[in-house]
């Protein structure tokens, strides 16, 4: 049973990071189309890219609108990613927290 658990939240894992790192050139798709982040939250994202993956659940602009995070949550794994450019990655929703290694 320990063995099928430690699978299962790797799996779960998995799929929120996946979809993060698909998110990542929606993002910057929008920042192209308005010259920045400001304005960019989870609808706008999801109107930039209506394939955009389930789990992917937050964005919250940082920076006046130079940088962003994007969360998502898998069976209540959580993780997040700042960008542009992936700079860290947290075991989080929002950003919080010590950077993790995906």
């Amino acid at each position: 049973m320990p063995s099928y658990v430690g699978y299962r939240s790797r799996a779960t894992n998995r799929v929120a990071q996946s979809d993060l790192r698909a998110a990542i050139p929606s993002a910057e798709a929008y920042q192209t189309e308005h010259d920045d982040y400001g304005g960019m939250d989870l609808a706008a994202l999801r109107a930039t890219d209506s394939g955009l993956g389930a789990s992917v659940d937050s964005v919250a602009v940082t920076g006046g609108g130079s940088s962003y995070c994007l969360g998502a949550t898998v069976e209540g794994e959580s993780w997040s990613v700042e960008g542009p450019g992936a700079t860290a990655w947290h075991q989080s929703d929002d950003c919080s927290g010590t950077p993790a290694t995906p």
